[in-house]
């Protein structure tokens, strides 16, 4: 039994996020493509996956993410997906302070970046046209990036969003701090209280 038909009856699960962050192999000298049928191609192999975990799960919905760490989004305007199950896809993307889609100078500028790197895929009306969903941001200081992210999120009430992260620590309390949670290594107390009210 797949994941999809084991939970296609659970109301908790309401969608599948294929594939977390598609990163080059450097090592290997490969990255991911988008639409060119190759190999390589995420585009294609995001479809053929989507496509057939609706045919077991036909209500929940298909998460797919950028390239590039999900950070590339501006592939769709010309190259977006269509699955079998109409209103069934979603778009997610990933952004943090060390990316280079927006400016972090100004607030104008930040939009700016946004709109012609993905937001437009909230545009009605377009061969494109999808539910947004930012599903990693996350910062350990009261910055410009923080900012604007949040004011951005709270003036953009269409894009569902993810913070990284809740935990206190990364993967095992032994790893140390993790310095984007809300909470502490002790899993008590709150590490930033802005952090927690702006969320």
């Amino acid at each position: 039994m797949s994941i999809s038909e084991r939970y296609k009856d659970n109301l908790l699960v309401v969608g599948n996020d294929l594939r977390n962050e598609i990163r080059s192999d450097i090592k290997h000298g490969l990255s991911a493509t988008w639409g060119d049928g190759s190999e390589k191609d995420w585009k294609k192999a995001a479809t053929n996956c989507g496509n057939e975990i609706l045919k077991q799960a036909p209500n929940q919905l298909i998460i797919i993410e950028g390239l590039n760490y999900a950070n590339t989004m501006d592939m769709i305007r010309d190259s977006p997906i269509t699955l079998d199950v109409e209103n069934k896809l979603v778009y997610s993307f990933h952004m943090y302070s060390w990316e280079s889609v927006t400016s972090y100078k100004n607030y104008d500028k930040f939009v700016a970046g946004i709109n012609k790197s993905v937001a437009y895929i909230l545009e009605e009306g377009q061969a494109y046209t999808a539910p947004l969903w930012l599903g990693e941001f996350g910062q350990n200081t009261s910055d410009n990036y923080w900012e604007y992210t949040i004011r951005w999120l709270s003036e953009n009430p269409r894009v569902g969003w993810a913070q990284w992260a809740w935990n206190g620590y990364q993967h095992t309390p032994e790893d140390g701090d993790e310095t984007y949670g809300v909470m502490n290594v002790d899993m008590v107390t709150v590490r930033d209280e802005w952090k927690l009210a702006d969320l």
